[in-house]
Order: structure tokens, then C-alpha cells, then sequence
């Protein structure tokens, strides 16, 4: 099962990638949410994928460390190319931080997965042992 879905991650995750840069050679051009939809789904997916595989924190955080250098690289551009002068903030997010966005949202729960566990255990048992307490004693 753990192989089936990383190939389901993996080709999720190049299906996204080949749609957003085929439309317009071989594919007809789709809608602007469409393809933020698709960046953040591809990221998603291949962040995904990088933490059921490995172990290795900084294997794991390729994509987040790649989507993060393509923001700052939009960012960059947002603010001094010239080509960009009619381009508006919320392009850059679409085009540039969405992949972002996609990869910090998994890698944080990644990381608050298991604090979150623990909290719902807690919270278990402490409405058990307060269900006994509040039992009237005959």
C-alpha cells in the first residue's frame, strides 16, 4: 500500500507539472486559478512524497528549500524588473509563492502531526477520568 501510494504522490506530482508546461504548446491554456491549483498540487504532492521516502531532514526539504528560492526569485523580480511594471502582487503569489505555500503547509503538518496526537490523547483521557469522577458514588 505504501508503494501504491507513492506512485500515485509521484505521478500526481508530474502530471501537475506537465499540465502547467504543456498548456499552450500542446494543451489549450487554462484558467489563472486552475493553474495555482496545479502548482500548489504539485508541490504538495512531491513534498509528500519526499517525506514518506526518506528519513533525512534535508532530503526531505528539497522542494520546500526550491519553492522557497523561486519566491524569493519573483519576489526579486517583482520589485526590479522592468518587464514586471504592470504586474500586481497577488501574480507573484500566484505564480511564484504558491508552490510555497503548498510545501510549508505540509512540512508544518508534518511536524504538528505528532504534537496534535498527543494533545488528543490527553484530551481522551482527561474526559475518561473526569466521566469517573462525576459518577455518583451508591
Amino acid at each position: 500500500m505504501k508503494l501504491f501510494c507513492n506512485i500515485l504522490l509521484g505521478l500526481c506530482a508530474v502530471l501537475a507539472v506537465a499540465l502547467l508546461v504543456l498548456q499552450g504548446f500542446l494543451l489549450p491554456a487554462l484558467a489563472g486559478w486552475v493553474c495555482v491549483l496545479l502548482r500548489i498540487a504539485g508541490a504538495v504532492c512531491l513534498q509528500l512524497l519526499l517525506l514518506r521516502v526518506t528519513e533525512n531532514r534535508l532530503v526531505q526539504a528539497i522542494p520546500l528549500m526550491v519553492a522557497g528560492a523561486l519566491a524569493v526569485w519573483g519576489f526579486f523580480l517583482y520589485l526590479t524588473s522592468p518587464s514586471w511594471l504592470g504586474a500586481t502582487f497577488g501574480s507573484f503569489l500566484a505564480d511564484y509563492a504558491a508552490p510555497l505555500f503548498g510545501c510549508c503547509l505540509v512540512w508544518l503538518s508534518g511536524f504538528l502531526q505528532p504534537w496534535l496526537y498527543r494533545l488528543r490523547k490527553r484530551l481522551k483521557r482527561r474526559k475518561k477520568s473526569a466521566g469517573k469522577k462525576k459518577r455518583p458514588k451508591k
